[in-house]
């Protein structure tokens, strides 16, 4: 038997994490199960960025236990919906803002306050897996279910004047289902890059700012020169997708490589 000591105020604080435990979503260590039905629900509601304003500032209006997991639901199903690349909640003066990035640029949508987002933050924590401590750059990992299909989130708190801001990568392997063909590449440059990749060796440089479409070209350049007679290993950080018949290391510079 091991004996502990806390006051009560710990014990009362450590509680409050537990007052916003949803019943309408399955929670599990390293994933959040929202069912089809309630995403589709969600979803069809949501057309755009405005939507998502509309349902969290009504959901602030309620006084509902679970409010926190109504708006965790909404946050996500509307990223999902509108084929967002990540969401951030920064916190500010006063009020914590909520940001969605599509097509490569950021969308303010709406402003939380800072008690809601306390049992966001620790909820977003528990989910990926780190330390609930504040003031602390953490990374970690989780994965959403939705009818089957998993589309992981990737998680990173970083430490700011105001408190600790969440940023969430949003990683759908529908989003880079998309053949060369169909990536509206320039007839030109289409010919010039179809000439390069199907070269034996070489080098191909891609840059551009966050949600430009950098690992959905790459993936895209695998999947047409991917061949059973050919193996192919990718060396990545981190490793967002997963391709079948492709060998993908992520580096670890602990270890060397």
């Amino acid at each position: 038997v091991s004996w502990f000591m806390a006051s009560r105020a710990s014990l009362e604080k450590a509680w409050q994490r537990y007052e916003e435990i949803s019943k309408a979503e399955k929670i599990k260590a390293g994933s959040l199960e929202i069912s089809g039905e309630t995403l589709m629900k969600t979803a069809e509601k949501i057309k755009l960025l405005e939507d998502i304003r509309t349902m969290i500032d009504a959901t602030n209006a309620e006084t509902a236990t679970h409010k926190v997991s109504k708006i965790i639901e909404i946050i996500f199903a509307g990223a999902i919906a509108l084929g967002a690349s990540d969401v951030h909640l920064e916190p500010g003066e006063g009020i914590v803002h909520l940001r969605i990035r599509l097509d490569g640029i950021l969308h303010i949508v709406a402003d939380i306050d800072y008690r809601t987002f306390d049992f966001i933050n620790s909820r977003i924590k528990l989910l990926s897996g780190l330390k609930l401590s504040h003031n602390q750059a953490q990374d970690g990992r989780f994965s959403i279910f939705v009818n089957g299909a998993e589309i992981s989130m990737r998680t990173s708190i970083i430490p700011g004047a105001f408190g600790e801001g969440i940023v969430m990568r949003i990683l759908n392997p529908k989003s880079i289902q998309v053949d060369l063909e169909d990536m509206g590449i320039e007839k030109k440059m289409f010919r010039i890059i179809s000439r390069e990749i199907d070269k034996p060796n070489g080098l191909i440089l891609i840059t551009g700012p966050t949600g430009s479409g950098k690992s959905t070209s790459l993936y895209a350049f695998l999947r047409r020169i991917y061949s059973p007679e050919i193996k192919i290993l990718t060396i990545e950080e981190p490793i967002e997708y997963h391709l079948d018949g492709i060998t993908q290391t992520q580096t670890n510079p602990e270890r060397g490589y």
